[in-house]
């Protein structure tokens, strides 16, 4: 709880995650019409607004919940054998705007430094 609470980015409940209004909901885009039905988009919708401040759309909406609030939760393992994977191969073209989004990030303290026994694969995918 100590660890927790000494977290820098921490904010209280109201100041994490967005808050999807009925004029919010509006401008929101629900793509894949092939695939979702009108009734399943109206639920999507009421699950936002209910469950809302879990996601964040800009940086400044995401940090950590003072865990005198929400407490922090504790994740029993068994034993097991990590992976490591080889990383994908990152495309030149590509390479100065994702070392840019990478020191973003790191500056906005959305990711950070970390040595751990898992290696992942993960790819970049520019937007249309």
């Amino acid at each position: 709880m100590e660890i927790a609470s000494s977290e820098p980015n921490l904010r209280t409940s109201r100041e994490i995650g967005q808050k999807f209004t009925k004029e919010t909901l509006k401008h929101l885009l629900i793509k894949g019409d092939e695939f979702l039905t009108t009734v399943e988009k109206e639920l999507f919708r009421k699950m936002l607004t209910k469950h809302g401040k879990a996601s964040s759309i800009a940086p400044n909406e995401i940090g950590c919940v003072d865990p005198t609030i929400v407490t922090p939760m504790v994740i029993f393992m068994v034993p097991y054998v990590p992976w490591d994977l080889k990383p994908l191969a990152v495309p030149r073209a590509l390479l100065p705007k994702l070392i840019e989004l990478l020191k973003e990030k790191i500056e906005k303290e959305i990711w950070e430094p970390s040595i751990g026994p898992y290696s992942n694969r993960w790819f970049i995918v520019p937007k249309k």
